[in-house]
């Protein structure tokens, strides 16, 4: 507690306890891959994008929208929230859907006083996928504090109307509202939880669990946004809590890249070389 008190004053612990993991960092994803993409092209690597895959034409072969045909030898469908559209077309993982999470943020004032200097979790709760409202600074200093895991109504609704999508919001409907009546393991209870905190001060009063002088008018409206899109068991009519890898024939689907996806990323690519690549 004391060692707490000393690296995190503005912080709570209800146990007096706290993790310190001192590799973490700040990053900035665009910035990243960008330099990927750099790398890439520079070893003369194609990289296609507005390209929709409509079609697998072939054992080794697909179409896209435009009417542009791809040969591959071995196919990684790391496609994100639309992984499981794809993997359909191998005929791959029917007996999962997407489930549209949207994550919202509120940035800490500068004027609030509080200074953190860390990033701060609580700690999850491990019969859901989603990690509760932490801490995040950007790397131009901005602290943010978030998400929720509110309702989604596309695989794409960061804001307002844009990106919704009907045929997501009914499937969403449709399989959030069973884990909703059934109440697997406490569904329910969560889901009111996440209405409650969509207002600012129901936020505010979630947050003040890790930053005990956090006020609701120290919090500023952001347009930080994220869809935290989770992959539903239909066959066991529940969320699926880790990440999904399905292989099938000569191609690889990674249906269920939840967070933290980026932060993983490149260990996830050394386990998918290691464990389903020829050398």
């Amino acid at each position: 507690h004391k060692q707490l008190k000393e690296m995190e004053p503005e912080t709570n612990s209800f146990g007096g306890r706290a993790i310190y993991v001192p590799i973490t960092s700040v990053g900035s994803p665009i910035d990243v891959m960008n330099t990927i993409n750099k790398i890439l092209v520079d070893k003369k690597i194609n990289i296609f994008t507005e390209t929709e895959i409509v079609d697998k034409t072939g054992p080794s072969q697909v179409s896209s929208k435009n009417g542009s045909k791809f040969n591959y030898g071995f196919l990684i469908n790391t496609s994100g929230s639309y992984s499981d559209v794809i993997s359909n077309k191998f005929e791959v993982g029917d007996e999962y859907t997407m489930l549209p999470f949207r994550g919202l943020y509120w940035e800490l004032s500068k004027k609030s006083g509080i200074d953190v200097k860390h990033l701060i979790y609580p700690v999850p709760d491990l019969r859901f996928p989603f990690l509760g409202i932490h801490t995040t600074t950007s790397i131009d200093g901005k602290l943010y504090l978030g998400p929720t895991a509110s309702f989604g109504f596309g695989r794409e609704h960061y804001r307002g109307f844009k990106g919704v999508n009907l045929l997501d919001t009914l499937n969403n409907f449709k399989y959030s509202g069973m884990q909703f009546i059934k109440n697997h393991d406490g569904f329910r209870n969560l889901a009111l939880q996440e209405i409650f905190r969509l207002s600012k001060v129901g936020f505010a009063r979630e947050a003040r669990k890790i930053l005990p002088k956090l006020k609701f008018n120290m919090l500023t409206p952001t347009s930080k946004t994220g869809i935290r899109a989770q992959i539903f068991d239909k066959s066991k009519g529940r969320l699926v809590n880790d990440f999904l890898a399905v292989k099938r024939d000569n191609s690889l689907h990674i249906l269920n890249s939840i967070s933290p996806a980026w932060t993983c990323s490149f260990e996830m690519s050394k386990f998918i070389c290691s464990e389903y690549m020829e050398a």
